[in-house]
Parts: C-alpha cells; structure tokens; sequence
C-alpha cells in the first residue's frame, strides 16, 4: 500500500489527466472531448466486476458527429493526493474500459447530457465465453485456471488469491467464467486453524474485481482475522473546515440491520433444518444446523438465547452437490459432510451480510473491497473528550465501494461495510 499525501485536503484536489475516447469509425477522440464531462462514478463490490458511469454535458455533438456507440474504448487516468499511484484504466494496464450502455441522453438548444455506462474488457468478453471442461482440484485453483485460460485474463490482472483447503471436482456445463468463480467461492473453505475435521475450517470466500488489483479470490476468515491497515476512521461532533481530517467519517452513518426476531426466525437465521437429497444414490440427507457451532471463524458473536436456538425455525430443501464423478478408485465424497458445508455456506454467508454499516468518507483511493478498517462512533451524550464507542464502532470489511469525481460539494468515497457477527439482538 502507497500512501499519499494525509497533509493535503481530499476532500478536493482530484485531476483528470487523461480522458481519451476510442470510438470504431474515428479512432482517437483526442483532447476534445476531455472537457465534456461533469462527472465520474466508480463502483466495486464483492461478487461483481468494476463499473464506471461518466456523466457527459457535450457541447460539441460528440454523440453523433464521432459517433460515440457502445463498445467503443475509452481510457481513463484520475490523480488524487490520498495515493502516489494514478488510479486508471488504460491498455497498459489491461483493464481499458468499454462502453456498454449509453442512457439518459436528453437535448437542449446548446448541448446534449447522457451517462456512458462502462466495464472491464473483460466484464464484457464473459459474455462471450464458456467453460465446457472439468476441472479438479482446489476450488481456489480452478478459479484462477479459469480466469486465465477461458477468460484470457492477463497476469497482472490477477490480484489477491488465498488458497481454499478443500477439493472440489466438477464440470464447468458451459457456465460463464465469471459466474462460476462466484460459485467456486461459496465452496471454498479457508484453511484450518484447529485440528482438522469434517466440520474445521469456514466457508466464506469472495470474488471480485477492482481497478486496483484486477480479480481476486480472498477468505473472510483470513481478512476478519488480519489488523487494520489504515488509520481508523472517526465520526466527529464537530468538523472544522480550516483544519481538514482526512479519516472523519463525513455523514451520519446509516447502520441496516433487521431487529425483526420473527423474520429472522422464518428465515431460520439461528438454526435451520436443511434436507438434501443425493441424486447419484437416492439417498436423503438431514442436518440441524446451528451457525453457533462454528469454531474456526475469526471474529464474531455467535451466542444466541437458548429458548431461541433451542429447535430449527425454517426447513431448507436443495440437492446435494458432490461435484463431478470421479474415477471408480477415487473415493467418494462423505456426502454428510458435503450437506454440512452446503448448510454451512448458506448460513455463512446470511451472517455476514446480515448487518451492513453505510458511511461516507473523503476520498480515498488506498481503500477497496475485502480491506479491514476501523470504525470509531461516540455513544450517545457524551463529551467529545470521552466519547466511549457506540456498537457500530470496531472492525469493518469493505463489501462495496463508490468514489464520486467532480461532485459540487467534494470528492467522496462511499462505503458498505460488513463484519462476522451473529447474534438474536443484532
């Protein structure tokens, strides 16, 4: 990590550098159309690739003197005092960004608005490919076999990659790349910390792109457990503009999270029966999972009330998933701890997401999805000098991220935070 520079307000100070539109039929769009535009949104989250909306107000007819069409290319170069590096989409860098929409076009007697809605090279090549072979091995290692060979995903493309500790054999079926390595991530465990069992270790891997790094394939249990890697940011009662901070939370934070016992009960959040059902042997499998079993996950209060975690609330039907058939002297997968790992995953994953903490920031371009931060809300009524820490306050996961460029009232990065926690009050 780079930082830039904490002395400088970034709030503000963001330049364009290079904004360069390649369309089919004139080639370079040159200097020209630098100006056109009012603004730029950027977005990444977990299970999705990167998009990026730029909001034009033409005054020259670009849209059909050039003609601007979709997939045409544009490369884009953006410098801000909260990181050394540019952040850019350019072919140097294989991640040149295409147009995949043009919306909102309206037209008035001296100039035209309209968004250019853009993706990843290869965002829009997953379209267009399929996986038809099978694959073995580590469900971590597929992934990344599939980015590269069937995607054509280059290797500076390929970000943070933690190893899953479990195998997993299957077909590809003609499913998109970028699917499949989602699926791949629900199936994943992370590698073990006590001794090893059917039940060791925990799912909950992500996958995701961003400008950054490229595409990545991260463990929640190996990021929840790593420490913050930046300062942690604060919500103040009092911001004084002659005296930027950098890392004060600008807006009220916005924390979403169902207090509803009886919704969370129908959606069997404590505990739930799941019946599986194995096509290859005709046989049913049932397992009462219960999340506060889990023993490797990093962090996370897992205790529910007896009274409430006492029975199942919900009964899940699904087919068991054993992968693709293997050789005759290959063993067979334990199909009870495959039905644990699907209730597993199920679970896992309703936890983590049950609980999102939104806020908004100045911008800064250190920050990307899977980063850990730390998050400091003042109780209520009480003195700035002993704020105390509210429950928002702790370790935060990115989920997802937006920055905004060129906006009236500052440049800002807007962030939707998770973390492990499982509890009947949360």
């Amino acid at each position: 990590m780079t930082v830039g520079n904490d002395k400088k307000n970034w709030l503000s100070g963001y330049k364009l550098e290079t904004f360069t539109l390649f369309t089919k039929n004139s080639g370079n769009g040159g200097n020209a159309f630098h100006g056109q535009f009012l603004f730029i949104k950027y977005w990444e989250s977990v299970g999705n690739t990167v998009r990026v909306d730029i909001i034009c107000s033409d005054t020259y007819g670009f849209l059909d003197s050039l003609p601007i069409r979709s997939g045409d290319a544009i490369e884009l170069v953006i410098t801000h005092p909260s990181r050394k590096e540019p952040f850019e989409f350019v072919a140097k860098k294989k991640n040149r960004l295409i147009i995949s929409e043009i919306v909102g076009a309206t037209r008035e007697a001296k100039r035209e608005m309209y968004t250019l809605q853009c993706v990843t090279e290869s965002t829009l090549s997953n379209h267009t490919t399929r996986c038809p072979e099978k694959y073995k091995g580590k469900p971590s290692d597929s992934a990344k076999s599939i980015l590269k060979k069937v995607l054509k995903v280059d290797k500076k493309r390929m970000g943070t990659w933690h190893d899953s500790s479990n195998k997993y054999d299957f077909m590809g079926n003609f499913i998109r790349p970028i699917e499949l390595c989602n699926r791949l991530a629900a199936k994943s465990v992370s590698k073990q910390t006590s001794k090893s069992s059917a039940s060791g270790g925990s799912m909950g891997f992500v996958f995701f792109e961003n400008e950054t790094d490229g595409y990545n394939f991260i463990s929640i249990d190996e990021v929840m457990g790593s420490k913050p890697k930046y300062v942690e940011y604060q919500l103040q009662s009092f911001n004084n503009p002659l005296k930027p901070d950098n890392y004060t939370i600008k807006s009220i934070p916005s924390f979403s999270s169902s207090h509803d016992i009886i919704k969370k009960l129908r959606i069997g959040q404590y505990k739930s029966a799941n019946w599986y059902f194995d096509i290859m042997k005709r046989t049913p499998h049932f397992i009462e999972y219960d999340y506060s079993s889990i023993k490797d996950t990093a962090e996370g209060d897992k205790s529910v009330p007896h009274d409430i975690s006492e029975k199942y609330s919900r009964i899940l039907l699904n087919v068991l998933d054993l992968g693709a058939i293997s050789k005759k002297d290959t063993p067979v997968p334990d199909s009870e701890t495959i039905a644990w790992r699907q209730a597993h995953s199920a679970a896992r994953y309703q936890s983590l997401f049950s609980s999102v903490l939104d806020i908004t920031v100045p911008m800064n371009f250190n920050l990307k999805v899977g980063t850990m931060i730390e998050i400091t809300v003042p109780k209520l009524n009480t003195e700035d000098t002993k704020p105390g820490n509210s429950p928002y306050s702790g370790k935060w996961m990115i989920a997802k991220l937006s920055h905004e460029f060129g906006h009236p009232t500052g440049d800002f990065t807007g962030l939707s935070l998770i973390r492990d926690s499982f509890s009947a009050n949360a």
